[in-house]
């Protein structure tokens, strides 16, 4: 059996990266490198046939190395892919301001309205997208000491840094307020972490998402943005926090939210 692939454009391929950190040894694991969940292969078949029971047996076991840590799942000839996209037979009422859909750019897709047809299931997708795009934006960040010391300041010890851990599960609490005001660190860096708990839109200045990019639906930047912002102060920090624990020498203590004893 022989197969070929086709780029005709119905394909998505990108890769993906996963980096972790051995915590006896002290020092970071291989960097693995595969094929991102959500690309999509096409091949056309030029020699031989390919049994049911094969595609079975692959979709079953994974492709790939440590497939029984869940990485290799992989579908084939998924009927959602065959699948057209409904269009709303209900006229789309335009905004005032905005024009008419026959009026838009060849090519370009109006983004969904609330309830016409796919947009629910283009909010799942909008979701999934806003939160991989939040956790390689906060990775870029933190990669940066200039940026990421605009989040964590230097001055305090890990210790005391590793107290903003113990905020994650209240964020929406007034013991934020209660914690920032005990704080004996340098004004400018409380400033700087007060914005960021208590001004919801000061996460979005930092991670600079492509958000039009990654939203498909009318309201999808708004509602994200209210939805997610929690989410997306704990990612920035939790990834701040981790890469300056490690450019510290402590990439077990303060990444494992754990004071470290000599």
């Amino acid at each position: 059996m022989r197969l070929a692939p086709l780029r005709d454009g119905r394909t998505s391929l990108a890769l993906s990266r996963v980096d972790s950190w051995h915590r006896t040894w002290q020092l970071p694991r291989p960097t693995l490198l595969g094929v991102a969940g959500g690309s999509c292969l096409l091949f056309r078949v030029t020699q031989g046939s390919v049994p049911p029971r094969a595609l079975a047996e692959v979709e079953c076991g994974g492709i790939g190395e440590r497939t029984a840590e869940g990485f290799g799942q992989v579908l084939l000839n998924d009927p959602r892919l065959r699948r057209r996209l409904a269009t709303s037979a209900v006229p789309r009422q335009e905004p005032p301001g905005q024009a008419p859909a026959a009026e838009q750019a060849a090519g370009e897709t109006a983004p969904l309205a609330p309830g016409e047809t796919g947009y629910e299931e283009a909010r799942v997708i909008e979701r999934a997208a806003w939160r991989e795009a939040m956790r390689r934006a906060a990775e870029e960040l933190a990669a940066d000491r200039r940026r990421r010391e605009r989040i964590v300041p230097t001055q305090p010890t890990l210790t005391q840094l590793n107290a903003v851990r113990r905020l994650f599960p209240a964020l929406d609490d007034e013991a934020v307020t209660t914690w920032l005001d005990s704080l004996a660190w340098p004004e400018e860096a409380i400033a700087r972490l007060r914005r960021l708990l208590t001004e919801r839109h000061t996460v979005w200045d930092h991670l600079k998402l492509p958000e039009a990019e990654l939203t498909a639906t009318r309201d999808g930047r708004e509602t994200l943005r209210a939805e997610l912002a929690t989410e997306a102060i704990r990612v920035l920090l939790e990834t701040c926090l981790r890469e300056h624990a490690r450019e510290s020498g402590d990439g077990d203590g303060l990444a494992n939210g754990k004071e470290k004893r000599g």
